[in-house]
């Protein structure tokens, strides 16, 4: 076995075995661990259901698809804002993309060229000199 992938393997087994508790890790448990897991993603879509619009959830899941990262931010802060009652209602696509921005998404990355110039190349586009 590629000893990188050993270490991976280890790791994932250290961290079955902090998630258990100190439990012996049999199928049962791994798979109840997978179970609240499941649960814990499934309640948290019903609730993102009830606290956003249609086009805000679809906006949401588009940028699930891109950028995992972004997504879990903006949905942990909808849920904790959602827990202390800090929402006035649903939450629409523009607040959404609001936070999306807040969150990174919408850095615009500016990307400038520069070539080298010749040095008997001359700074003005004015030719006639030459004739």
């Amino acid at each position: 076995m590629d000893p990188s992938m050993q270490a991976s393997a280890q790791q994932q087994l250290q961290q079955l075995q902090s998630q258990l508790g100190g439990q012996e890790i049999t199928q049962e448990n791994v798979a109840k661990l997978e179970q609240q897991k499941r649960q814990a993603e499934e309640m948290k879509v019903q609730m993102l259901t009830q606290i956003c619009t249609p086009e805000a959830l679809q906006r949401l899941q588009t940028v699930k698809l891109v950028k995992p990262t972004v997504y879990s931010t903006v949905e942990m802060e909808i849920l904790n804002a959602a827990k202390n009652g800090r929402l006035g209602g649903k939450i629409g696509e523009e607040v959404v993309k609001g936070m999306l921005e807040r969150a990174g998404l919408s850095t615009v990355t500016k990307v400038k060229f520069q070539r080298k110039r010749d040095p008997f190349d001359s700074d003005d586009d004015n030719d006639d000199d030459l004739m």
